[in-house]
């Protein structure tokens, strides 16, 4: 899609995580760029990686690269799978939240692969419009917005890659589309019947850890909900809670007593060079059980917070992982914990809530805000070591 007078624009990107690791990004994107080109795909930088682009940070979004392909056809997917090979750039077809993407990942070695991975989502022509779905929404572009005639290049480090014509107007005018994989429709939300269960879960939930003597809060959108409005949100799709680390033998007895009447997963911190590693656990996903051992799908996040330092500042805060990011609250709001009837049943919150949830959401935590997504605007997130 390319064209040799092609409007030209200089980035500069900040540094994010170690330099060979950010050079080693911009040279396998370049090697994709290739392939697509040599396969006759027309393609653009696109999804949260074009946002980032006009803001000069290529991951400040999602660490992950996406691209948009355009009518792309069975044979020509086969070619630039081969053509990738020759990369060592593994070509794989996925099925993300009903939605068929491409997803490509480099593997230099045989025993060692990297851990950021490339995306590339088909779009269609239909009339005058490019369709694709991306999140389990549909989205859709102006095609003469996204055409031969119409493209942008952008150079990084020395290296040109595609996008669309007057990147920052397209990202203004997109912005809903471009971050269609946050703003994902859910198949659960908290009101109605499903209100009901996660009281009911979270009471349960909040049994146990009380009688493993863990010391935990309500967190997120579940404190958001309990202190502005006295319910859940009901666009909310699951429950959050907060709980201080004490030692892996606690953590350990937790999930233990939560496994005998709860479905359980336990995820741990990401292992990409700029993220935290804390220790062993990031957070404990519980489900009412389904059957014996199915889940249903209404969900409580436990987010695991580890009190320290940040290395620059020597700060104390509380750190913890959310959507592959680092993320600290001021060790003051979390030190002391108080608590609050909610649904009629005393929960443990933060010292300071109001505070707490300022720190998270920002002076307006008050209005409601229902596009609200973590991995966007939640002001706790950082980069700091």
């Amino acid at each position: 899609m390319v064209q040799p007078d092609a409007r030209h624009y200089q980035i500069h990107i900040r540094q994010v995580g170690k330099m060979e690791d950010f050079s080693n990004i911009i040279e396998i994107i370049t090697e994709i760029c290739r392939c697509l080109r040599v396969t006759k795909i027309p393609h653009v930088i696109g999804g949260e990686t074009l946002a980032g682009l006009t803001e000069n940070n290529l991951t400040k979004y999602a660490n992950n690269i996406t691209f948009y392909i355009i009518d792309v056809t069975p044979a020509k997917l086969f070619l630039l799978s081969i053509l990738l090979l020759r990369h060592r750039i593994l070509f794989k077809v996925k099925i993300i939240d009903g939605s068929i993407v491409y997803k490509l990942r480099k593997k230099p070695s045989v025993t060692k692969k990297n851990p950021e991975y490339y995306l590339l989502h088909p779009l269609k022509t239909r009339g005058d419009l490019l369709q694709g779905k991306i999140g389990n929404r549909e989205i859709r572009f102006d095609r003469s917005d996204i055409n031969a005639q119409s493209v942008s290049e952008v150079y990084l480090d020395g290296c040109t890659f595609p996008v669309p014509e007057n990147p920052k107007a397209f990202v203004r005018k997109y912005n809903q589309n471009l971050f269609a994989s946050f703003y994902k429709r859910y198949d659960i939300y908290l009101d109605g019947d499903s209100e009901i269960k996660a009281v009911t879960l979270l009471e349960k939930i909040a049994d146990v850890i009380e009688t493993e003597k863990c010391e935990y809060w309500l967190d997120g959108g579940t404190l958001l909900g309990a202190v502005r409005d006295g319910k859940l949100i009901p666009w909310d799709h699951d429950l959050d809670l907060g709980l201080k680390y004490k030692s892996d033998e606690q953590i350990r007895s937790l999930i233990t007593a939560l496994k005998k009447k709860f479905y359980v997963r336990v995820l741990p911190f990401s292992r990409k060079t700029h993220i935290w590693q804390l220790g062993k656990y990031r957070v404990l996903k519980v489900y009412p059980r389904k059957f014996r051992f199915g889940r249903d799908k209404l969900c409580a996040d436990i987010f695991i917070f580890y009190r320290g330092t940040l290395d620059q500042t020597r700060e104390i805060v509380y750190k913890y992982g959310v959507w592959d990011q680092n993320a600290v609250h001021n060790h003051q709001v979390l030190d002391t914990l108080s608590t609050l009837t909610f649904y009629g049943r005393e929960y443990s919150v933060p010292g300071q809530p109001e505070k707490f949830l300022q720190a998270k959401y920002g002076k307006d935590w008050r209005t409601p805000r229902k596009d609200w997504h973590v991995s966007l605007d939640d002001k706790t997130l950082t980069r700091a070591s």
